[in-house]
């Protein structure tokens, strides 16, 4: 199996980072996918094939290129490159290997990774350790067996979002201007808006504000996005700043760019801009920016201060055309930060004098009480950070739907499946996924549960959790189904039948403390705690010694 590459990833990469991959290649062991290159200068062709060695010919670099990712124009160019590599002045018809049958790829083990990289570590932990006393040996060992640097991993299922209208619904019913398809062409007949991203639009087109609290990669951007969208096609000629957005940190906030870059690709010639304005922009950019404002800028909070307290940055915060204010993250925005944030929203809505539509997003904000009770929380936060009313029915939820659609099991149901173990890999179809009575019941207790009525994310659960409540419910060996839920897990992932993250929290090391007291009677613990019962005084014992760190 060869390692897959892509040589439009490969030039992008400094020289640091690019050796190992080109030691793949130059070893026959990498696939070079060539989408999208039509041509290389000769200083990147020297780049990319300088591990390859020079008695290679046609039929060697064909091994190592994906012959149905190449282009003729590049076809020709490696052919020029490879006879005057070979010292050959003809061009004999270049011969890349003809593609075979496309081999299975083998599905990544996620929990086998897990033991790896945890094994490596605790390997590295144990080699600066060498502990003469037995006792203290023996506890540490047996702290480290028990995980407590590397406590179970946490799994996490990716769940099913109830499904909206597209487009040309939202413009039937004129939410949305009929040019939105132009701009986000797959939600017109690929795919559908998830139920809370509509929810979104339509209050947004009601001019009221509202707060997304939506879980991690549910499309809450796509909730401000659209609508910015939608109301900058519906006023062509505004040439001020519309809608400023705040990211929290200026990571997010290339990351939107990218995403807005590729909105605005796909219509040439948009009359709209977004720039985003931050630490990162040279002078000579801001100017351009000062003098030709974007309709959309993408900042951060502190620099949102500085721009309202500097006056070559008037235009962009005292631009009369602003409508829109996005804060994202927006429980980052807590305590005096969010004090501050508070005070600096009312002097940007002073000076620019207009009645901002606020709209936040935030994967958490309220935990506790009925969902109700959460909703009225978020909703009285945001309207003390935004200094405008948010109505708790303003306030938008996830709408969660079963991946898996067959009913409940039952017990003998899933005794029956854990004995039987999972079907022949031919058999492990999607459609045999789904009817699985594994499938069902691992989705419900690892992913979701009922809540007046709806479904709601399950807080996460370690595969040794969830085993042993299948063990209690089944009176099955725990080892049995720790072992089957780890085949049905990956079964799900092969077949996109239940997608998972697998979360793994490591701690780095730290001290064993021990009272004051003979060896025999020590109190030893590997929590930071300086007393214990009895008024005894716990003191930490630190690595001493140089090569082999040494405990006495």
């Amino acid at each position: 199996m060869k390692f897959p590459l892509k040589l439009q990833d490969l030039l992008q990469q400094d020289e640091a980072r690019i050796q190992p991959y080109l030691m793949l290649i130059g070893q026959g062991d990498a696939l070079l996918d060539c989408s999208g290159v039509d041509e290389l200068t000769l200083d990147q062709l020297e780049r990319i094939f300088s591990a390859v060695p020079p008695e290679w010919d046609f039929v060697e670099l064909g091994e190592v290129i994906d012959a149905e990712t190449l282009s003729e124009t590049f076809a020709a160019q490696l052919e020029q490159w490879v006879n005057q590599r070979q010292g050959r002045t003809s061009t004999p018809e270049i011969e890349l290997a003809e593609p075979t049958e496309e081999e299975p790829r083998p599905t990544l083990d996620i929990f086998n990774l897990r033991d790896e990289v945890i094994g490596d570590y605790r390997e590295y932990i144990e080699s600066f350790l060498k502990i003469r006393d037995e006792r203290v040996q023996a506890f540490v060992h047996e702290g480290l067996e028990q995980g407590e640097l590397w406590p179970d991993p946490l799994v996490q299922l990716n769940p099913s979002y109830q499904q909206g209208v597209n487009i040309p619904n939202l413009v039937n019913q004129g939410i949305l201007h009929p040019n939105c398809d132009r701009y986000f062409p797959d939600y017109v007949s690929k795919y559908t808006f998830r139920l809370h991203q509509e929810q979104a639009f339509r209050i947004a087109h009601r001019q009221e504000p509202y707060v997304l609290t939506t879980g991690t990669g549910s499309g809450k951007s796509m909730t401000y996005v659209v609508p910015i969208f939608d109301d900058l096609l519906r006023n062509p000629s505004l040439q001020g700043v519309r809608a400023i957005l705040v990211y929290p940190m200026n990571a997010l906030i290339n990351s939107q760019k990218e995403e807005f870059d590729k909105f605005l690709s796909q219509v040439p010639g948009s009359h709209i801009r977004v720039e985003q304005y931050t630490g990162q922009e040279s002078l000579a950019k801001k100017v351009e920016i000062q003098n030709n404002p974007p309709q959309i800028i993408l900042t951060n909070y502190m620099m949102l201060e500085l721009m309202l307290s500097r006056n070559q940055e008037e235009k962009l915060v005292a631009s009369p055309d602003l409508k829109f204010l996005v804060l994202d993250e927006l429980h980052t925005y807590r305590g005096r930060q969010g004090a501050d944030v508070a005070i600096l929203i009312r002097k940007l809505r002073q000076r620019c004098g207009q009645h901002l539509l606020c709209i936040g997003t935030s994967a958490t904000m309220s935990t506790e009480g009925t969902r109700a009770n959460r909703k009225q929380t978020v909703a009285s936060v945001a309207s003390k950070l935004f200094g405008v009313e948010v109505m708790a029915d303003n306030v938008i939820d996830e709408t969660l739907e079963r991946s898996i659609q067959r009913s409940e099991p039952t017990t003998t149901e899933l005794q029956l499946a854990i004995a039987a173990g999972l079907p022949p890999e031919d058999k492990q179809t999607p459609e045999a996924f789904q009817m699985h009575s594994l499938a069902v019941w691992m989705e419900m207790t690892f992913g979701l549960q009922e809540e007046e009525g709806q479904l709601i994310r399950r807080t996460p659960i370690s595969l040794v959790a969830g085993a042993a409540q299948l063990a209690a419910q089944t009176q099955t060996e725990p080892e049995r189904c720790l072992e089957i839920l780890r085949q049905m897990f990956l079964w799900g992932s092969k077949t996109k039948g239940l997608a998972f993250r697998l979360h793994q929290f490591i701690s780095q090391g730290g001290s064993v403390y021990a009272t004051a007291e003979k060896r025999e009677n020590r109190f030893l613990t590997l929590e930071g705690q300086y007393s214990t019962t009895g008024d005894r005084c716990s003191i930490p014992w630190y690595f001493v010694g140089s090569a082999a760190r040494t405990i006495t």
